[in-house]
This record gives C-alpha cells, sequence and structure tokens, in this order.
C-alpha cells in the first residue's frame, strides 16, 4: 500500500490536551476514527469519506491535509502548525 505523506504534518493539541504530530492521509484517517470525541457535534465520516477519495487519488493528498486540519478546528483541536 502506498502512503500519501504531507509535505508538512500537521501538529496539534487535541481536546484532550495531547500533543500530535500527523504526517499522512492514512494517519489522519486513523487519527479520527480514533481520537473524535463522543460529545463534539459532527461525526469524523464526512472526514473519512474524504481521505478516502484522497487515498484513491480522487483529491490531491493536500487537499486531505486541508480536510484534516479544518476536521480538528471545527472540534476545538489547537493546530499548532499549518505551514
Amino acid at each position: 500500500m502506498h502512503i500519501h505523506l504531507w509535505t508538512q504534518p500537521v501538529e496539534l493539541r487535541t481536546y484532550l490536551g495531547d500533543l500530535r504530530r500527523i504526517t499522512s492521509t492514512e494517519e489522519a484517517a486513523k487519527f479520527l476514527i480514533m481520537n473524535w470525541p463522543l460529545t463534539a457535534r459532527g461525526h469524523p465520516m464526512g472526514a473519512q469519506q474524504r481521505f478516502v477519495m484522497a487515498i484513491r487519488n480522487a483529491i490531491s493528498v493536500e487537499d486531505a491535509r486541508s480536510i484534516f486540519i479544518e476536521a480538528c478546528m471545527s472540534i476545538g483541536m489547537q493546530v499548532i502548525e499549518d505551514d
């Protein structure tokens, strides 16, 4: 399986205060499934479907990165590095 690495990792602080560094589309998809808070509005499936599209090359890897950042920010995670 090909790993879709991002040109720049995303560093963030979760809603629990943990620091994380995400470096690929696949890692981001797993992170959203495993770390989406039960009390958050919304559901990770919308983001997950976009990541599946990225993995299948329907959207770019950097678009998947942007979608991941938006998903994290929408549930109150702090993106520390976004450049």
